[in-house]
């Protein structure tokens, strides 16, 4: 029963709606050149190397990597796994869907470039709240942190600063190794992985105030009664 004064919204539309903000947020970040968020940042540097294939599927088979990668330490397959990795490739085909719509997009001044990363960066933390408060199957970045965390009995903000670091080392690493300049990579990098997590968490305080996240499909009630990791 929905508390009095509250808004209900049912989890597949919080789910699709965190899924759309997060792919257009990226892309609206690559636009604005001012550094890319860390957990893209991966698939990103590689399809500058290799632009045979685009950021958008570069960005699930790295996410798949994640994901077998999981398995290896886990050592069990289940079932949210392989729907996050499915999540991923919706994810990416919105990536190159929403990169191609701002193909024609053209900034000028640092001042509409800032301007342009601010409102990504706001998008993208209503997003992972949108997607945290669903309860469905996460991408792959956020769900291997989760998992990691819980299986080594560790923090999940330890977790999170390793993983985020390690994404960004290989990042730096294989731009001045590949592409001899730091693409994708700046102060808009720094930003996100100090601010992200903070202004998910403010999204996320308005939405449990405001808002009664209701289930409509019987596997998204499953999915959602399941145990969630700490």
């Amino acid at each position: 029963m929905p508390q009095p004064g509250k808004i209900v919204l049912y989890a597949e539309i919080l789910f699709l709606s965190g899924l759309i903000l997060i792919s257009l947020s990226i892309a609206l970040m690559v636009k604005a050149d001012l550094g890319i968020s860390v957990a893209s940042s991966v698939p990103y540097v590689i399809s500058l190397r290799f632009p045979a294939l685009s950021f958008g599927t570069w960005s699930y088979l790295v996410q798949g990597v994640l994901v077998a990668t999981l398995v290896l330490i886990v050592r069990k397959v289940r079932l949210a796994y392989l729907l996050s990795f499915g999540v991923s490739v919706v994810f990416g085909i919105l990536l190159d869907v929403f990169g191609l719509w701002l193909a024609p997009l053209v900034l000028s001044g640092h001042m509409a470039r800032g301007v342009l990363f601010v409102a990504s960066l706001f998008l993208i933390s209503l997003g992972i709240a949108c997607f945290v408060a669903s309860r469905l199957p996460l991408l792959p970045y956020d769900l291997f942190v989760k998992e990691l965390a819980a299986h080594t009995n560790k923090s999940f903000r330890l977790c999170k600063t390793l993983f985020d670091l390690s994404c960004l080392t290989f990042s730096v690493l294989f731009l001045l190794v590949f592409v001899r300049r730091l693409s994708g990579i700046g102060i808009g990098s720094l930003l996100s992985a100090l601010l992200l997590g903070s202004l998910s968490g403010f999204w996320l305080v308005l939405i449990g105030r405001h808002v009664t996240v209701r289930p409509l499909l019987n596997l998204t009630r499953r999915l959602s009664d399941g145990p969630t990791n700490p």
